[in-house]
Parts: C-alpha cells; structure tokens; sequence
C-alpha cells in the first residue's frame, strides 16, 4: 500500500532534512492508522487505555506522566472514556482528593481490539523494513525521545 502524496518530488533540501522527514512520516502513519482503525481514532484514548493495562490504575497526575498528554487534555479524554464506559474514576484511598482511573471490562475488550488494528497498522507502515531495520528504527526513534523529550525507558 502506497502512502505518496500524489506524485510528491521533494528537493534534495527537504529529502535531506529529518525534521521535513518525520513531519511527513507521522503523516503517513496517521493516515494508515485512520484506515486501518477508522478515522475516528483517538491516539489518546489508545494511550490511555494502554497505560492502564501496561500499570494498573493510576491518579490522574500518574496517567498523565505515562501517556505524555497535558493533564488538562487527558482529564476531557477521561470524560469522554467513562461517559463510554471504558474507565472508571474512583476517590483514589490515600488521598480522597484525588481520583483514581481504573479499565474497566469493556476498557480491556476496546484495548484488545484496538491492539490487533494498530498492530496491523504499525505493519504497514514499516512493511517496507527487514525486522532488523524496524528494532533499530525504533531504537533511535527512543533515543531522540529520550533526548529532546526526557522521556524513560519503561521497566
């Protein structure tokens, strides 16, 4: 499956340059995602439902450390995943100011299908790749995450 943009021919100036590079591939990948999921797919509301089944429930202060997202945007992500019925929001035990998010059943069941569509999706995207060249795609992909970002390898 071709991603191109119509024929695009870009000058050696921007085939040369990362950043042009990477803006274009998160293109691509949005793209095979909305195909692949439909094109009302929230990466938020994968990446959450993902923290929850990668640690367990979490406060929202938590949540937002291991999605990335703004707290402000998760806490509407949030809304709109319990109004679904995908989490539950609880008083978190040791401090009932805060609340605590737990999956819930139908949670798991969306995750284990959005799993299998984004897997599919990831394979399209990088079908071009050896398995090889995919490992060390996403290693330096990690690297400069962790670089720029200052994000964590997770344990």
């Amino acid at each position: 499956m071709k991603l191109s943009m119509h024929g695009a021919a870009p000058t050696r100036r921007l085939w040369s340059r990362p950043t042009w590079l990477l803006n274009h591939l998160a293109g691509s990948g949005r793209r095979v995602l909305g195909n692949q999921v439909g094109p009302a797919f929230e990466r938020n509301k994968y990446g959450i439902l993902a923290a929850l089944a990668d640690g367990g429930a979490a406060s929202q202060s938590v949540l937002s450390s291991r999605t990335g997202q703004d707290r402000g945007d998760l806490v509407a992500m949030l809304d709109k995943l319990e109004a679904e019925g995908l989490v539950a929001r609880q008083p978190d035990p040791s401090d009932r100011r805060n609340k605590r998010v737990e999956m819930t059943e139908q949670g798991r069941s969306e995750l284990k299908r959005l799993d299998k569509l984004v897997a599919e999706a990831q394979d399209i995207l990088l079908a071009p790749l050896t398995q090889d060249e995919r490992a060390e795609f996403l290693r330096l992909m990690k690297s400069l995450l962790i670089h720029h970002e200052n994000y964590q390898e997770p344990d």
